[in-house]
């Protein structure tokens, strides 16, 4: 009965949600990737007699890709190399001497795009794989079969190819609070996003070496500060926090 209601709302409200997402696809403002460098090597401690290498790589979408923000430094793949080195200068235990660094995303990319993405890309070893991937599947309407299918798939070549350890699918973003997107149109791609979100936390669950991390925003008073100009993609700021967060996410198990 629920989701006869649900389908009624939805068929009544198609024309709204069709002239919205026309309006914002006129009138958005699309956002550069950020300039510098997407690969880059940190030192933890140049004392040790051998070299043993963190090898991280960042792959997906516009936010793996930092846009938002002007600069690399800014975004999400520096940051956490960044928050990795500090953490693993101040733990003393750690086997690793430094941390090698990639960055290989497209904004615009949606899972399938990822998936041919990682299968050009040259061979080379991995230790930990992060995946953004997500919001461009939920504005194409990817059906939830489709979804579970690339997600399997990215996961079976990060693994086979890559050698990924430790792969982490980073949750997809409340899309509900995205300034840019109006109601009732933000709400029919918050809960398309939540779909997707709850099938990619149940395969990461069933696999071994997957995992799911969700940052948190703990002052929601500061939720208007955690967008980008375009008031779709993160701020700066929220690269920031999110790197911050991840990094003490890895820094547990590797």
């Amino acid at each position: 009965m629920a989701k006869s209601l649900t389908l009624l709302k939805h068929t009544a409200l198609a024309p709204i949600y069709l002239y919205q997402a026309k309006q914002v696809k006129k009138s958005a403002l699309r956002l550069p990737e950020p300039k510098g460098e997407r690969q880059g090597t940190l030192i933890i401690d140049s004392s040790l007699p051998t070299v043993q290498m963190l090898n991280l790589m960042i792959v997906g979408d516009s936010s793996a890709a930092g846009v938002g923000c002007e600069l690399q430094t800014e975004g999400l793949a520096q940051n956490l190399a960044n928050n990795l080195q500090a953490l693993f200068f101040d733990h003393a235990t750690t086997n690793y001497s430094a941390i090698h660094w990639s960055l290989n995303a497209k904004s615009g990319d949606s899972s399938f795009d990822l998936l041919k993405r990682l299968f050009v890309m040259p061979k080379q070893s991995v230790e930990v794989m992060v995946i953004c991937i997500g919001v461009n599947d939920v504005t194409k309407n990817i059906s939830k079969l489709q979804w579970q299918k690339n997600i399997a798939e990215i996961i079976a070549i990060s693994q086979r190819k890559f050698g990924a350890r430790f792969i982490i699918f980073s949750s997809l973003p409340p899309m509900s609070d995205m300034p840019a997107l109006p109601s009732p149109l933000n709400q029919l791609l918050e809960n398309k996003a939540q779909q997707l979100d709850t099938e990619l936390q149940q395969i990461c669950e069933s696999k071994k070496g997957v995992y799911y991390f969700a940052p948190t925003l703990t002052d929601k008073q500061a939720l208007s500060t955690m967008f980008a100009t375009d008031g779709f993609h993160p701020s700066p700021k929220a690269y920031g926090v999110w790197a911050g967060q991840l990094a003490d996410y890895i820094v547990n198990f590797v």
